[in-house]
């Protein structure tokens, strides 16, 4: 694999989140300092910025969401607003501040922290399960990007390691937002740690800490198992002619990126990158992206490593 640098630094704190517009032609970034920036990643160049409201002792951008409808979800010191993609002007809030934002359902569903909200109002959504489990406590959620599937995971009362519990029995449970009912439920073996959405086979894949990869149907109606023995997996990315799975020496910070052709079909390959946080990817597969810290060269610079990936070549920017 071939690996090329582009350096391009615009933050000056650690950069907390980003999203990807639909069609992966745009991402959004923002940092701890509340500088939001929208990039174009063909270009490697910023198109937007500001600065976004800032609260004495609260972390800013904790999450980002682009909506297919149109706009820019933010988790902002004041709460969650809706931002106009072109000038970043506020079209809608609301006070309640989360650390996740994932759209569902084309943009008709917002999974914002722990509940749904309706996408573009951002008012709670009238949207089940009310009688089924509470959304706290389910530590793991995913939603289908075009559909109303909704996927909740229980990790039993263990500790991010994995390493204290379970307080109970771990479940997992699969719930259509449309129409209230809960498709499918499962209590695990073992504890969850990843989770992703298949667009493509219209599934959701798991990774539990015993190292083992499932998929589960949208529908509820099948489910089977893709890989076992992966232990140390930490984040899952599904684009339907790849697979990739992140596993991440906590003591060492180095992470390896496992590539499958297809849906965890046939390993394709390995990627190793340096101390990584946390890791993204584009809705179509060609760009993952991690933050960097600052260097000995540029002590105050904070930046984004941008992998792009497409058959055999690899190239890497950083912004």
């Amino acid at each position: 694999m071939n690996a090329t640098n582009r350096p391009l630094f615009a933050h000056e704190r650690f950069v907390r989140a980003v999203a990807f517009t639909p069609d992966s032609r745009m991402m959004a970034s923002i940092d701890d300092g509340g500088m939001l920036f929208l990039w174009d990643l063909e270009e490697a160049a910023i198109a937007n910025g500001m600065r976004v409201p800032s609260q004495q002792g609260v972390i800013c951008g904790e999450a980002l969401a682009f909506s297919p409808r149109g706009g820019l979800y933010v988790s902002e010191p004041i709460g969650t607003t809706l931002r106009n993609v072109d000038t970043l002007a506020v079209e809608n809030a609301c006070a309640t501040r989360v650390a996740r934002l994932e759209v569902g359902g084309g943009g008709k569903w917002l999974l914002a922290g722990s509940h749904v909200r309706e996408g573009g109002t951002l008012e709670f959504a009238s949207c089940p399960p009310p009688s089924g489990p509470p959304f706290f406590g389910w530590p793991h959620g995913r939603i289908d990007p075009d559909g109303d599937a909704l996927l909740l995971g229980d990790d039993g009362g263990y500790d991010a390691a994995g390493l204290i519990g379970p307080m109970r029995t771990p479940h997992l449970a699969l719930f259509d937002l449309a129409s209230g009912v809960e498709l499918r439920r499962r209590a695990m073996p073992e504890h969850l740690v990843a989770t992703a959405f298949d667009r493509r086979a219209r599934e959701f894949v798991f990774a539990t800490g015993a190292g083992r990869i499932e998929a589960w149907a949208a529908d509820g109606s099948t489910s089977r198992i893709l890989e076992r023995g992966l232990s140390g997996v930490d984040a899952l990315f599904c684009f339907g002619d790849w697979s990739v799975a992140r596993i991440r020496n906590a003591k060492t910070g180095m992470n390896r990126l496992l590539v499958w052709e297809g849906t965890f079909e046939r390993r394709a390959g390995e990627i190793i990158l340096a101390d990584a946080p946390w890791l993204a990817a584009s809705p179509d597969g060609r760009w993952l992206v991690w933050p960097d810290r600052p260097s000995a060269r540029r002590p105050g610079a904070f930046s984004l490593s941008l992998l792009r990936i497409g058959g055999a070549d690899v190239d890497r920017k950083v912004a």
